[in-house]
């Protein structure tokens, strides 16, 4: 299976997971819905800690400590997570609120951090639930949807 394709069934499913889709005429943008509030850029969900000095938004895989979750103020549907490293390292991450809330994320909690072909898998370690992708920008940008014109 090519790697687009393992993101598309990656995605597919966290979109499922993720809730009911409903009537069969919502399924598709209930799934897309899902999709978007499961799935995120590394360059618009990664940022550095304001302690460090380097611009690099690589994120190690690995066990993070969820040390803080707030809503972003001009974001009500956003939140900003502080996850630290055993080594001290620390990130930021943004999400939808939707997907912490999908994840039962919780202060205090262990976040594992998957490499995977696209990016970074999240899980929420004490449910084992994937509850967000970070995908790198090139393949990010091929799961873009384009409206389809009969």
């Amino acid at each position: 299976m090519s790697p687009i394709r393992s993101l598309m069934l990656a995605v597919s499913l966290l979109a499922i997971a993720a809730g009911p889709a409903g009537a069969a005429s919502s399924a598709a943008s209930s799934a897309s819905d899902s999709a978007s509030d499961s799935v995120g850029s590394i360059s618009k969900s990664i940022t550095n800690s304001s302690d460090s000095s380097s611009g690099d938004k690589k994120v190690a895989a690995g066990d993070y400590k969820l040390v803080q979750m707030v809503a972003v103020a001009d974001q009500p549907a956003m939140l900003k997570l502080r996850l630290r490293g055993a080594d001290g390292s620390e990130f930021l991450l943004a999400l939808p609120r939707q997907a912490a809330e999908n994840g039962q994320l919780a202060e205090g909690q262990t976040i594992t951090a998957r490499e995977r072909p696209y990016g970074l898998e999240l899980v929420a370690a004490a449910q084992g639930k994937t509850f967000f992708l970070l995908v790198d920008d090139a393949w990010h940008q091929e799961l873009a949807s384009h409206p389809v014109v009969l």
